[in-house]
């Protein structure tokens, strides 16, 4: 049976390369982290013009007619020889089945789970929707070889959806992303005024950008100088978002395009004292480990994030630097204005302290959840299925 050592080939499936959603910035962090560890790595993605140092990209010019997930089906120009193939959700994990079943057959084909389509899509009042992309989940999850569920969350959610559909929960793995060596923000505070970064696709309601302007209104009304800074709207939706949310602050909110561009958001980053994670749910929520790579201090909620969950496990992360960071959430609005409000003064109030504690976190997740060590993960729990099945 195939095992995954230093020399083998793997062939990533996604249907972009260059994005900045949390999928793409996986399957590019993933490729190239088994590249480095000296994995033969093809990333094959439905845009033209990909490309990249160390992976080999295959970038797809698009067939007109045919969606990107149905691109990556296309079995022309496929490399020779593949052991492990990789498929994300539902946007590419039917393509790492298919071509597994059609074209690789000694392969292994795995699932990565990104997202909880059941929880995410009742929260948006798409519940015919929710319990439709749940079953194409699990479909594809019963027919690949082994399954990874970023973070605590959304393992819990994909074993329990496993297991009423007859699908064996221990196939359902857990993997936590990497975080990056990043280079530590040192722009730091400036006067009196503290700038607060909501990143995300602010069109999506469970992101909660109206959360977020009531939090910095509250400390406004307190007497502390905040300004949130949001990036992630529709340019066509700017304009509205800044006036409402500007109103909910009680001061001017900045609005900004929503970007694939790494270095903007990077900018951000630097420029902000604190991310703000108000999400009503969130698979893993990979925008926080970025604020992390870079020692930016975080909060984000404890119970509706696996980030959170992840953050406020003190068998992962010591207490004393993940607990402060995450948020005892509610469903009821006035509570969490209530809760993340108290939490974010807490946190402002002393934030030389926050800054500390967040370069000690750097420095803890790099020495133990770096990408290099997702990719030997991802060999490790491959070649463990291997010796199980030839047993």
């Amino acid at each position: 049976m195939t095992r995954i050592s230093p020399s083998q080939h793997i062939l990533t499936l996604h249907t972009e390369w260059s994005g900045h959603n949390g999928i793409s910035v996986f399957n590019q962090q993933l490729s190239q982290a088994l590249a480095g560890v000296g994995c033969q790595v093809t990333a094959r993605v439905a845009e033209p013009g990909a490309s990249d140092g160390l992976v080999r990209v295959q970038a797809l010019d698009p067939l007109p007619g045919i969606d990107s997930a149905g691109q990556l089906l296309r079995t022309e120009e496929l490399p020779g020889k593949v052991d492990l193939l990789i498929g994300h959700s539902r946007f590419s994990g039917s393509a790492a089945v298919y071509l597994r079943n059609r074209v690789y057959p000694d392969a292994k084909a795995a699932l990565f789970i990104h997202t909880s389509p059941e929880e995410g899509n009742r929260l948006r009042g798409l519940r015919g929707r929710a319990d439709l992309l749940a079953e194409i989940d699990v479909s594809i999850a019963g027919a690949a070889d082994i399954v990874f569920a970023l973070g605590p969350l959304l393992t819990m959610r994909a074993r329990r959806l496993a297991a009423s559909h007859g699908v064996p929960a221990e196939r359902i793995r857990e993997i936590v992303p990497g975080i990056s060596d990043s280079a530590v923000a040192e722009n730091g505070h400036h006067g009196d005024e503290f700038r607060i970064l909501v990143l995300g696709r602010l069109d999506d309601p469970i992101k909660e950008s109206g959360l977020a302007a009531d939090i910095v209104g509250v400390l406004r009304q307190n007497g502390m100088r905040a300004q949130l800074v949001l990036r992630g709207a529709r340019e066509e939706s700017i304009d509205g978002l800044e006036r409402t949310l500007s109103e909910r602050a009680r001061s001017p909110v900045w609005v900004r395009p929503f970007t694939t561009d790494r270095t903007a958001v990077e900018r951000e980053l630097r420029a902000a004292d604190l991310l703000l994670v108000t999400s009503q749910h969130e698979g893993f929520g990979l925008v926080a480990f970025e604020a992390a790579s870079h020692a930016i201090p975080v909060l984000v909620s404890r119970e509706n994030s696996g980030v959170g969950m992840f953050l406020s496990d003190p068998r992962r992360v010591p207490a004393a630097l993940g607990l402060s960071g995450t948020v005892s959430d509610s469903y009821v609005h006035e509570e969490r204005v209530r809760l993340w409000s108290d939490a974010l003064t807490r946190t402002l109030t002393d934030l030389d302290e926050a800054r500390r504690r967040a370069r000690e976190l750097r420095e803890h997740l790099l020495a133990r959840y770096s990408w290099s060590a997702c990719a030997e993960t991802v060999r490790s729990e491959v070649a463990t299925l291997s010796a199980e099945r030839s047993g």
